[in-house]
């Protein structure tokens, strides 16, 4: 009995540790996996000018698109790692500009939001003392 509740724990533990994992990101690609996407993506187009779907203007565009994959340069890892660290950063500042949105803080506007709300108080003050309005129409 003690043995399947053991089993069942371990087995538990490392499922939820592999979706924590998985949810968490696994950081920068490394430079293979980034040789086997530009493998992949070589492939699958050698694969779409070989069906026979394309001729003429097309089936040399898709050439010159396969040319290019295949001479396009491989980053290195440390542009890898940078990339990535500028992408984790362009993500905080969205959650945080997201946040920002909900609450409604627009500092940008905030000025411009009171010189039209003085503009508004103004006119409506002249409107009750029987006067026209301060805009020129």
């Amino acid at each position: 009995m003690n043995f399947k509740i053991l089993l069942g724990f371990f087995i538990t533990c490392s499922l939820l540790n592999s979706m924590n994992l998985a949810a968490s990101g696994s950081g920068p690609s490394t430079v293979e996996e980034e040789l086997a996407k530009q493998k992949k993506y070589a492939n699958d187009l050698m694969t779409s000018i070989n069906s026979g779907k394309y001729s003429g203007k097309q089936l040399e565009a898709l050439q010159v698109l396969h040319q290019r994959i295949l001479d396009f340069p491989i980053p290195t890892q440390e542009e890898l790692n940078a990339r990535y660290e500028e992408d984790q950063k362009k993500k905080s500042l969205a959650v945080i500009d997201r946040d920002n949105r909900k609450m409604g803080v627009l500092p940008m506007n905030a000025e411009r939001m009171e010189r039209n709300a003085d503009i508004r108080d103004r006119n409506s003050r002249a409107d009750s003392r029987g006067a026209g309005s301060s805009n020129p129409d």
